[in-house]
């Protein structure tokens, strides 16, 4: 019987579209649509008798030119729904890194740093993600279908983020920077897992990348993503610096995880 999935993101789904599109082939029993818009649009949406509707025409015209011409999400059309990118990112902690202490933290505490428990960081980073059009999404859809909603991590950044202009990823890289040179990079993992529990009796499963795209525990392997692949000499240079995008090779290891990760649940 066909696996019929229904995909929700940002401009991280791109990877994963042209993953697909490479191993779809293979999966005969899977179908996947994908529902893209950048930025903030997906908060314009209604739903009414289940189905998703965008409320501006901006939105609306995303979805028909990105979505094999459909422009409302009819939720009983599916079986199973992904949440892709939109915010739930755990850079979120560099907000908390260099405010407080675990057990987890590698280095003696300073005595100005407050001590908090690894499950008090993981709420304070669970609340940052709250926020996130991610995990509204999520919510929208589990409250008018009540099954299990998907949601996938936004990409671990590249490492090579560590030595490129800092532009307007500053606080991310100066945290980044410390979490390597500190050893800190159990305390990340350890805080994802703890996320992943907590959101799991709200019907939430976060599903993370495939451990063979992860280097150094927090990063994903520059072969893997965008930047990595983009000629030295593009028209657009500014593609050189993107941190955070994928390529279809991480595209299509992806959507396996997710196929994988959501077999057997209702």
């Amino acid at each position: 019987m066909t696996q019929r999935y229904c995909f929700l993101g940002n401009s991280h789904i791109a990877a994963l579209k042209f993953g697909w599109d490479q191993i779809a082939a293979t999966h005969p029993d899977v179908d996947i649509t994908m529902f893209a818009a950048g930025g903030r649009n997906f908060e314009n949406v209604v739903v009414k008798d289940k189905v998703i509707e965008a409320t501006t025409e901006e939105l609306r015209a995303l979805l028909l030119n990105r979505s094999n011409g459909l422009d409302k999400i009819v939720l009983t059309d599916y079986d199973k729904y992904v949440i892709v990118g939109l915010g739930f990112d755990v850079v979120l902690m560099s907000r908390l890194y260099g405010n407080y202490h675990t057990i987890l933290h590698s280095q003696p505490r300073p005595e100005e740093i407050q001590f908090v428990s690894i499950d008090v960081m993981a709420q304070m980073l669970l609340a940052d993600l709250r926020e996130s059009l991610s995990f509204q999404l999520a919510r929208l859809i589990r409250d008018e279908m009540d099954q299990t909603i998907y949601v996938c991590w936004v990409p671990l950044k590249r490492k090579a983020m560590l030595h490129l202009d800092k532009g307007n990823n500053s606080a991310i890289v100066d945290a980044f920077t410390a979490i390597v040179e500190n050893g800190d990079e159990k305390l990340v993992r350890a805080l994802m897992t703890r996320i992943a529990a907590l959101l799991r009796p709200e019907g939430i499963v976060l599903i993370e990348q495939p451990e063979e795209t992860v280097e150094g525990e927090i990063f994903t392997f520059e072969e893997l993503s965008k930047a990595g692949t983009t000629p030295a000499d593009t028209p657009n240079p500014r593609a050189l610096l993107d941190i955070g995008h994928m390529n279809r090779r991480f595209g299509s290891m992806m959507v396996k995880q997710i196929i994988s990760a959501t077999a057997g649940h209702a």
